[in-house]
């Protein structure tokens, strides 16, 4: 339909064909092209309320890919919602920026200007609660939830992906575990536990965890853990890095079944377990120093067939093995350059579902590797960036180290205290990590000057 109503397009007026152009942009994943297009709408149409909302939807969802503020959204969405009262949807989206940012003031603000219409009474007190850090009142509003699953779920689950709140996450996420749902449903349920156990620092749990999700549903598990321990923090052993690598060798990608599920969530990776494995390999060959093995991999994938969408991903892939090879060898430079090359451009719906396609390995070595070459603000931005759940510790952790660097002391203190906030109930063998961190923050309220 969208290819039909761009082909019919010069019917149309300058400025609508440029919407219909950034509404394709935006679904087909060119979010850039999608700026773009609205940009020149707002220029000249600066009342064009629908281009507002889309530049804004365009920012929500696809900045933090972009290495960009998702903050940037508020403006479009805060003109689309004034010229026109009556959008619901931009109104939800300011909301859920002040969620983010976990800015109390604004949060009641927005909830007294709309409140109850599109804001759910109990959900704006978790909101205030969350925000605020008030605990005691959170336990409150989580026990007065709706009975009703979905709204448990949805709500809890939001909380905890956004924030890294661990118990509204994993209380939110064991209802999928249930038996009463499928086999997949209950597969997706323990990986997603396991990854909030070790942004909890948990390892013990997050391995019991994959162990009952690899019984439902082998390749989800495997491919979740193999990536965790890609990414190597918390620092992985050797030997579960090489018992992996061997579970994979094992492994005939080639047999998962086609998925039938209706759910784009449980089939995001349809297709496409053959080119995970060999991703997979390559980058765990070159945690293990076997560069030889982890270039062989990426040939391997770089060689695979399948869909057009599939095959892009692989050939962004490829470029991860060579980064992080070319970093083992001490090349930062060379491993930027490799991905930099990565094609972004996906639709958003994948970028969300798929820690694979949205590049979160790649992303992250990304932070690491301009970091090291002192391209602090960038890093800040990437770091910040990182979006999945578990990736919110080490986000946490070098934010504070390069504000220290840079002689921010407040927004040091800030992020070491979210990563302890995470880390609260580490295991034994992370302790000495947590201690380091406290004794950070402690040294840095006791600088002179400070109160």
């Amino acid at each position: 339909a969208a290819d039909r109503a761009m082909g019919l397009s010069g019917r149309l007026s300058d400025r609508h064909r440029l919407l219909l152009q950034a509404a394709v942009a935006f679904e087909s994943g060119s979010p850039d092209q999608a700026e773009e297009a609205t940009l020149t709408i707002v220029r000249s149409y600066p009342n064009d309320s629908e281009a507002w909302y889309l530049l804004g939807e365009t920012r929500m969802h696809y900045n933090a890919f972009r290495a960009q503020p998702v903050g940037e959204a508020r403006e479009p969405f805060e003109r689309a919602f004034s010229l026109d009262p009556g959008r619901g949807d931009a109104f939800a989206h300011l909301y859920d920026l002040a969620l983010l940012e976990r800015d109390v003031e604004a949060i009641d603000s927005l909830v007294r200007q709309r409140y109850p219409d599109v804001i759910d009474p109990i959900h704006a007190r978790a909101a205030h609660a969350l925000a605020s850090g008030d605990s005691a009142a959170m336990n409150e509003v989580i026990s007065e939830l709706p009975a009703d699953e979905f709204t448990r779920t949805y709500w809890s689950f939001r909380f905890g992906w956004m924030w890294g709140d661990l118990r509204a996450g994993q209380d939110a996420i064991r209802l999928l575990t249930e038996p009463t749902r499928s086999t997949a449903w209950q597969s997706l349920g323990h990986v997603m536990t396991a990854y909030f156990a070790i942004t909890g620092g948990q390892r013990d749990v997050m391995g019991q965890e994959f162990a009952v999700a690899a019984r439902l549903d082998r390749a989800g598990a495997l491919e979740a853990r193999a990536l965790l321990a890609a990414i190597g923090f918390p620092p992985v052993p050797q030997s579960e890095v090489r018992s992996l690598r061997d579970s994979l060798l094992a492994w005939d990608a080639t047999a998962v079944p086609a998925c039938s599920d209706p759910t784009l969530l449980l089939c995001v990776h349809d297709q496409a377990h053959p080119h995970l494995r060999a991703y997979l390999l390559g980058l765990l060959s070159a945690r293990l120093g076997d560069n030889a093995a982890a270039l062989r991999y990426a040939r391997e994938l770089g060689r695979l067939g399948g869909p057009p969408q599939v095959q892009s991903l692989a050939q962004d892939l490829v470029r991860g093995i060579r980064a992080l090879v070319a970093q083992g060898r001490g090349d930062a430079e060379g491993a930027l350059r490799e991905l930099e090359q990565t094609a972004t451009e996906r639709n958003v719906q994948l970028l969300r579902d798929s820690e694979f396609y949205s590049l979160t390995f790649e992303r992250y070595l990304e932070a690491e590797l301009v970091t090291v070459l002192g391209r602090y603000d960038e890093a800040l931005r990437r770091y910040e960036s990182l979006g999945w759940v578990f990736m919110l510790p080490i986000a946490h952790l070098r934010r504070g180290e390069i504000y220290e660097q840079l002689g921010d002391v407040q927004q040091a203190i800030v992020q070491y205290d979210r990563f302890l906030e995470l880390w609260s109930d580490a295991d034994a063998e992370y302790q000495p990590l947590v201690e380091d961190v406290r004794g950070r923050v402690a040294r840095l309220v006791a600088e002179p000057g400070r109160d």
